[in-house]
């Protein structure tokens, strides 16, 4: 996630995918409901890093880290690359992967 407004279709409870800088490779951080990537990376001990976010922004990355069971779809928000929580409204794809076509940020949570 990058600078940008929150989804405008109103996810429901995303769950972000954290990337960080590790010795010599981007490893992934899951945050938990409303917390950023910063936060989520900081509580692991690392750093967010824009770079490996952008690494993660893809739905073979996602599926790597989480079920997608739903699927996976190019949608807008800082609060993504995410997956949508299992119990959110069916309206708003519960399972579903979400890949961001905007920019990616590492504040950005779904609140």
């Amino acid at each position: 996630h990058q600078d940008g407004a929150q989804d405008g279709a109103g996810r429901a409870g995303g769950v972000e995918v954290k990337a960080l800088p590790a010795a010599s490779d981007t490893r992934a951080v899951v945050a938990r409901r409303s917390e950023s990537c910063d936060d989520a990376c900081l509580r692991e001990g690392f750093a967010c890093s824009l770079q490996g976010l952008r690494a993660l922004n893809n739905c073979e990355s996602l599926k790597a880290h989480f079920a997608c069971a739903a699927g996976c779809e190019a949608s807008e928000g800082t609060d993504q690359p995410a997956e949508v929580v299992p119990d959110a409204a069916e309206k708003w794809g519960p399972k579903r992967c979400l890949k961001t076509s905007g920019p990616v940020s590492c504040v950005g949570k779904h609140e």
